[in-house]
């Protein structure tokens, strides 16, 4: 952050805004849906709190010269919710248009961005299916492509472009999130990173396949494989997709856990072993080796391995229950790393390892000048306690431990020896997604040496099952006929199953193929407006004593998180009249882009066969759920051949949210299409 010594510390109550619309891509004259909430972060803890209901001004400015181009007034309600809907003028200009709002008696606004564009819907789709066998690395892999119209039915003869990319990856098989798997000391770079490219056709079931060998890594670890493919139809529209297969080293992983991150000199640490296929099978009676010592890498400084000193072994077999153990007892202080192997029935290995430290004796870091918090997890359940070690350059003296949200929240002293201090921290079920940590300390590192301080951060990252609802949207039938009826059935629970009554549910059903244009979005409340905020006197200058201002919010840890990029490209020749929208969606390992032509490069004369289709089927925001947590809406669908995206956010107190997604495929048992 920024320091200047003339910054003042502000006391006004922050609001947080997530606002969600249909989607993110408009034409000129249709219809926006909104749906958003509001809420004010309590001072004291930092949690969520609700606004008093009122009135919202909102408008959307015009790109060119901001002028508000529509705006209007809408009330909240329980609490800070808030739904509108307006049309977006004919007359306003192409590009990013803004959508502004403000809460009644609060000067703080904020901005959603929508983009208003001339474009062509896309009409295919391409789904990439994986081997249903696992891969190992040495053998070969098929993977099949499948060119289909949104509203069904094969694209048949079509050019095909192929790329496949080889580099190092991360595979957790189910059963073992809470261990660590893999590698866990470095951020391991590709390895050899292999290209392949392709060009084929279509067969006339719109189909095509690749086939591909994979190599053996000189560390055992798994790989990914990217696999991307592009298909144009006869009206020059391209489709990408993408998908990230797993080759992994052996048919043998193992997960390792530790009881702490940390241990003193000459105590005993208890490490557990669970050895599992990749798809989470128990496996027993597998071959284990631990190797346990203090890092040295080589004199060259570009290998992958450690040279490991003051090592200790252990060599195990699982048990009928897939789990092992060894008990360690580290001699030296320092940094230790732990590698565990396991072989299997092929003789191929795998590696898991990870990093331990080892507090008392004499050893420090002299290059580190700052306070390091080491703590003993990861990540932290509601209510849970805490440990922190902290490794200071000061040998002898005394600190301070303050935690912090939105404001202090506690402060722990403790007494330096060695160099190093444990504190004990009991976590609050109220202070997710997490807190910061400062650590301040004063002393003297021998008895003629000056006063000396030092101080470091750290966050203490809280898991969301207490905030946390589970969604359940369904529909009888995956397919329905365009025009249609169609109920679809919500449920709402908490982490435990719990059904969750009086929760509002806001419902969008739209065209999937316009989602394809601007890829996946944040529609989640709950990463939003649970975002951790770096404190207002989170960051002190040790020469001055006054607090300072940042609003600077700390790293988000989002597990699958979505990302995406719209841009705008010109052609070969630099002409920014004839414009190519491009879409970029990554959610999980798939991958999915489009290059959309728009409406100014079509034809104008071209004869449109039918009209164009609302791409909304439903906009229901306000939707409340029964004491059993259910509710049914039942919508009907336009006349479009396509499939319909569900999705259901939910919103209880002025804290809990989730969301649910499913699909509707419209289509009928014979279509004809125009061409564009």
């Amino acid at each position: 952050p920024w320091m200047r010594p003339d910054w003042t510390l502000h006391n006004e109550r922050e609001l947080r805004w997530h606002v969600v619309t249909d989607r993110d891509l408009y034409r000129p004259g249709e219809r926006v849906h909104a749906k958003g909430w509001v809420r004010e972060v309590g001072r004291e803890h930092g949690q969520l709190q609700a606004v008093s209901d009122g009135s919202i001004h909102f408008e959307m400015a015009n790109p060119d010269d901001g002028v508000a181009v529509v705006a209007g007034e809408i009330a909240s309600s329980r609490g800070g919710n808030f739904d509108l809907s307006f049309d977006i003028p004919i007359t306003t200009s192409l590009g990013w248009n803004t959508l502004v709002l403000r809460l009644e008696g609060h000067d703080e606004e904020t901005l959603h961005g929508l983009r208003v564009e001339h474009y062509r819907r896309p009409e295919f789709e391409l789904n990439l299916e994986s081997p249903e066998h696992l891969i190992t690395a040495g053998s070969s892999l098929a993977i099949k492509l499948q060119a289909s119209y949104f509203s069904g039915g094969p694209l048949a003869a079509s050019p095909v472009q192929w790329q496949a990319t080889t580099r190092t990856g991360q595979h957790v098989p189910p059963g073992l999130e809470d261990w660590t798997v893999g590698d866990g000391v470095e951020a391991w770079e590709a390895m050899g990173y292999d290209e392949v490219a392709l060009e084929s056709l279509t067969d006339a079931q719109g189909r095509n396949e690749l086939r591909l060998a994979t190599a053996v890594a000189s560390v055992p670890l798994p790989q990914e494989v990217e696999l991307w493919a592009e298909v144009e139809d006869l009206n020059h529209q391209s489709v990408d997709a993408a998908v990230v297969l797993t080759v992994h080293p052996a048919l043998a992983y193992v997960g390792m856990r530790s009881s702490a991150d940390f241990v003193a000199v000459g105590q005993s640490l208890d490490i557990e072993f669970k050895t599992v296929d990749p798809t989470g099978r128990l496996l027993t009676d597998q071959p284990i080796e631990l190797i346990a010592g203090m890092p040295e890498q080589d004199e060259d400084g570009d290998s992958d391995e450690y040279l490991l000193r003051h090592v200790q072994r252990c060599d195990l077999r699982s048990n009928h229950a897939g789990l092992a153990s060894c008990r360690l007892r580290p001699s030296v202080a320092g940094p230790w790393i732990l590698q565990a192997t396991v072989r299997d029935q092929a003789g191929h290995s795998s590696l898991s390892r990870d990093r331990l430290w080892v507090n008392g004796g004499d050893w420090s870091e002299d290059a580190e000048s700052e306070i390091a918090l080491m703590p003993d997890q990861r990540l932290y359940e509601p209510g849970a306690t805490a440990r922190i070690l902290l490794l200071t350059p000061i040998h002898q003296g005394h600190g301070l431990l303050r935690v912090h949200r939105e404001q202090v929240l506690t402060e722990l002293p403790f007494a330096v020896q060695d160099g190093q201090a444990i504190v004990e921290l009991p976590l609050s079920p109220h202070w997710y997604p997490g807190v910061a940590l400062h650590a301040t300390v004063v002393g003297r590192d021998g008895a003629d040496a000056l006063p000396a301080t030092a101080a470091g951060e750290g966050v203490l990252n809280i898991a969301p099952s207490m905030v946390r609802l589970q969604v359940d949207t369904r529909t009888p039938t995956p397919t329905a006929e365009p025009g249609s009826d169609v109920t679809i059935d919500l449920a709402v629970s908490d982490a435990s199953g719990a059904a969750m009554a009086d929760t509002e549910l806001s419902l969008f059903v739209v065209d999937d193929a316009v989602y394809a244009l601007t890829g996946e979005r944040r529609v989640d409340p709950l990463m939003e407006l649970h975002r951790a905020s770096v404190p207002a006197d989170a960051w002190l200058n040790l020469d001055d004593s006054r607090a300072i201002e940042s609003t600077t919010p700390t790293d988000q840890i989002e597990a699958g998180l979505t990302r995406r990029a719209l841009q705008i490209i010109s052609n070969e020749r630099g002409d920014w009249d004839d414009e190519v929208l491009t879409a970029v969606q990554v959610t999980g390992s798939r991958i999915q882009s489009q290059s959309v032509v728009p409406d100014s490069r079509r034809n104008s004369s071209a004869t449109r066969l039918r009209k164009n289709f609302d791409p909304v089927a439903a906009f229901q925001p306000r939707l409340l759920t029964n004491a059993a947590g259910r509710v049914s809406a039942t919508i009907r669908l336009p006349d479009n051949l396509t499939r319909y995206r569900v999705v259901a956010i939910a919103s209880l107190d002025a804290d809990r949210f989730g969301v649910g997604e499913s699909a509707i495929t419209a289509r009928l048992p014979l279509m004809a299409r125009p061409s564009p």
